[in-house]
């Protein structure tokens, strides 16, 4: 049975507005406001205002882009190119919602060349920002337009430069509340860096350059593929990157994967772009991490820079605002054939493991002696050697008793709460080892388990919080100072976790655009990989950097403490326990983890009885 069709009433407006509020609950929203609510998709700090306004300058033709910033674009961002520019009257509309240059049809959607083309990036920053447009289009007048709360301000002649140049300054100031939720100068900067070089590595034949208040930080010439790779990460990247390529029906591939002993444990130098367009695709980040198998470890992420060429109609960009999420039609093929491609290229290249049946193993790159060059070899014999006869190397009389007894305990002068019962007064203090986990000791009467590695942490951490509060770090100087490799992109959180560092018995300094110097680490950090920690650590602080202050501060404290402390399954010899153990007992909270977990378990007499009696 057809539904029955219900008539609705027309439409008719009303022209009293306080009667139209007080019966009607719909309305339509004046365009500031519209604006600023596409704004919260659109513009969410910085980084987001240079990635609109860097691929509208690609979008442009422009052959350079500059980028300059003051406070990590805090106060003000600057984008300049050379490209087509805009004529007064393309210029003005440019700032009109939906407006755009890059479609014209529903069916563009499917066959886009650009990056951008949903017209809401020009008036969502001029919502929430002041914006200063100079541009010119060849055969028209420059035009400069300066707009404010998505409201022309003023209009005027400019000159003839070639290009746009785009001039954002008071970021938020129709949205303050949101303005508070900005991160400190080097965190916005980082987040912009890394934009920076989504562009710049998928547009090696542009010339770019990146200035932090007066600061080049990056100018970049035209290049191939990977000499752009080189100029952002460094030239040790040249000897790092195996190529990849493949060509189907269905997806080309071209590009670079990092060999696996360059694996790093921390997360950034994954790059994947499908036309000219970077994107997060977990699939995909999953093939490649999977055709890594067994090469690097579990906690390590392979390094990759691949770019993807798909024909537009088989995928669509138009699923979120920032256009970093794209639905393939084809996503399982092209995960098969991005997985293969990847281990193909490690096999071609030598990378993974291999055996070559081809050639004789066992003879490989030796030649056989000539005829008549063997020798037959020869055994010394001492006929006078007496192996019954003493001499003043061998042990005589040996006292094998000394063997079997038991170390005598020497005093110890670490302080410790460790307060033995009556009965416990008389014998030393001993704990031992089991599973290479627990430390099993008696302790008031009573039997205690303690988890080595949560004990340990414990003691790291208020033995750091108290360093840092004191000012008094020791510092165990290198042999020799260690360079270590930091991605661009998180050098500024690097210097800006450096004091950080200093408070902690670290003497580390930043040297060059891309690297760190460590002279010397806390004790605690004796035999541990300094790259391996400093990696750790700043993964942390980047991806905690919703935390402030002390906070902040704080947990970095707990987070070295857990990377630092022992770990479960290594073996300690008698005096190592004990010395845990009485470190744990000096600390202000020796029962609890930093997690919340139990440190140790107490069993009495009467509950080990009652194991007994089941």
């Amino acid at each position: 049975m057809a539904p029955k069709a219900v008539n609705f009433p027309t439409f008719v407006p009303m022209m009293n507005d306080e009667l139209a509020a007080q019966e009607h609950l719909i309305r339509v929203l004046p365009d500031d406001v519209a604006n600023q609510i596409a704004a919260g998709e659109v513009v969410q700090r910085p980084a987001s205002i240079v990635k609109e306004l860097m691929e509208n300058a690609v979008d442009a033709g422009a052959e350079h882009i500059e980028l300059t910033l003051s406070d990590g674009g805090l106060t003000m961002i600057k984008v300049r190119d050379n490209g087509m520019g805009m004529s007064e009257w393309d210029a003005r509309l440019a700032f009109e919602r939906h407006a755009t240059s890059k479609i014209h049809s529903a069916e563009d959607l499917f066959d886009l060349h650009t990056k951008g083309f949903r017209g809401e990036a020009l008036p969502s920053i001029a919502a929430v920002a002041k914006v200063e447009l100079e541009t010119c289009r060849k055969g028209f007048p420059g035009v400069r337009i300066l707009m404010e709360n998505s409201r022309l301000i003023e209009q005027t002649a400019a000159p003839e430069i070639q290009g746009s140049c785009f001039t954002i300054k008071n970021l938020f100031f129709t949205v303050p509340a949101r303005r508070k939720f900005l991160k400190s100068e080097k965190v916005e900067l980082s987040h912009i860096v890394e934009e920076f070089f989504r562009l710049a590595l998928i547009h090696p034949n542009l010339g770019f350059s990146l200035v932090n208040n007066q600061q080049t930080l990056f100018k970049l010439q035209p290049a191939g593929f990977k000499q752009r790779i080189v100029q952002l990460f460094g030239p040790s990247y040249a000897e790092k990157l195996v190529p990849l390529e493949e060509d189907t029906s269905v997806v080309q591939l071209q590009g670079f994967i990092v060999k696996p002993e360059y694996a790093r444990k921390t997360r950034g130098e994954q790059y994947l772009f499908v036309n000219g367009r970077f994107i997060k695709s977990p699939a995909f980040h999953h093939a490649i991490r999977d055709s890594f198998a067994d090469m690097v470890p579990s906690d390590a992420h392979p390094g990759y820079f691949i770019a993807l060429n798909v024909h537009p109609s088989r995928l669509d960009v138009n699923i979120h605002p920032t256009k970093t999420e794209v639905k393939f039609e084809d996503e399982r093929t092209i995960y098969s054939i991005l997985k293969s491609a990847v281990r193909r290229s490690l096999g071609k290249y030598h990378v993974a493991p291999s055996i070559d049946f081809d050639q004789e193993v066992a003879f490989a790159g030796h030649e056989l002696p000539k005829p008549g060059g063997f020798k037959i070899p020869e055994v010394k014999i001492d006929p006078n050697y007496n192996p019954f006869q003493s001499t003043s190397k061998t042990l005589s009389n040996p006292d094998w008793k000394r063997f079997f007894e038991a170390p005598t305990p020497q005093p110890s002068t670490t302080p410790s709460r460790l307060i033995p019962d009556s009965e416990e007064a008389s014998e030393p203090f001993r704990c031992f080892q089991i599973l290479n986990k627990y430390l099993v000791l008696r302790w008031q009467g009573q039997l205690l388990l303690v988890d080595q590695h949560r004990a340990h942490e414990r003691f790291l951490y208020e033995t750091f919080t108290a360093r840092a509060e004191q000012g008094k770090a020791p510092t165990q100087m290198a042999l020799f100072p260690e360079t270590i490799e930091v991605r661009p992109a998180d050098m500024p959180l690097m210097e800006e976790m450096i004091p950080l560092l200093k408070n902690l018995g670290f003497d580390v300094d930043v040297f060059g655009p891309a690297a760190i110097l460590v002279r010397g680490f806390p004790p605690e950090a004796m035999g541990h990989s300094l790259p391996a920690l400093m990696e750790k650590f700043l993964e942390d602080f980047k991806h905690n950097s919703a935390q402030f202050g002390q906070e902040r501060v704080h947990h970095l404290y707990r987070k070295m403490a857990s990377n630092m402390a022992i770990k479960s399954g290594v073996l300690l010899d008698v005096l190592e326990a004990e010395t845990l153990i009485k470190n744990l007992m000096s600390c202000q909270m020796p029962y609890v983890s930093l997690s919340g977990q139990p440190v140790m378990v107490k069993f009495s007499p009467e509950e080990l009885s009652d194991l007994f009696s089941r």
